[in-house]
């Protein structure tokens, strides 16, 4: 979905997933944006807060996030044969969860806004 028009040179802002529930005739429609990182992607520590608070939940009035992230490390995941696995952090998914975790309510507290962390487990096991 693109929330932003390509302007000049710049690409358009892409958000991975929209869920929009059309409000009754006394609420107003729930929106919430949801971010989808691979545990390799190079801005995933700071992705949280600059696109999906930033750039799409701040710029659009979008009071709810969510911020996946696919954590695929384990042993089968060799960098000989995919270049990401020697992207990814060297934490456990454990830690990561509780980074996310910290991170989305702390910018949830600064931004006023509502963002949930989760951090899903797709390695091969």
């Amino acid at each position: 979905m693109q929330v932003l028009r390509k302007q000049g040179g710049e690409d358009g802002a892409l958000l991975d997933i929209k869920v929009e529930v059309p409000g009754t005739n006394s609420t107003r429609t729930l929106r919430v944006y949801i971010e989808v990182k691979g545990c390799w992607n190079e801005d995933l520590e700071t992705a949280m807060l600059d696109q999906l608070t930033n750039k799409y939940m701040v710029q659009h009035h979008c009071d709810f996030g969510m911020y996946v992230v696919g954590w695929y490390q384990c042993s089968q995941w060799k960098k000989e044969w995919d270049y990401r696995a020697g992207k990814a952090p060297t934490y456990s998914i454990q830690k990561a969860r509780e980074l996310f975790s910290v991170q989305a309510r702390d910018i949830s507290i600064q931004s006023r806004k509502r963002i949930e962390a989760m951090v899903l487990n797709l390695s091969l096991r």
